[in-house]
């Protein structure tokens, strides 16, 4: 089982909290790393084995997140098919 340092940054990239993540493969650390940035409501984590960056993740910013589109999709999509 491998361990990585999961960096919760905030907003300003500074960091929130720092958890360790075990587990077998890169895929499911980085599950984790989603599920822990969203439990503490962080905008981004990093995942780190070692010295190395392994895994950034960028949550959607909180100003576009919340907003709701203009037109529906189907709309949209129309508009730039003439």
């Amino acid at each position: 089982m491998a361990e990585f340092r999961c960096y919760l940054l905030d907003r300003n990239r500074k960091v929130m909290a720092v958890d360790i993540v075990r587990a077998l493969a890169l895929p499911r650390a980085v599950t984790k790393g989603i599920l822990a940035a969203a439990a503490r409501q962080a905008a981004a984590f990093e995942l780190w084995r070692g010295d190395l960056c392994v895994y950034t993740h960028e949550a959607a910013s909180a100003a576009t997140a919340g907003q709701r589109p203009t037109a529906p999709i189907a709309d949209r999509r129309n508009a730039t098919d003439r």
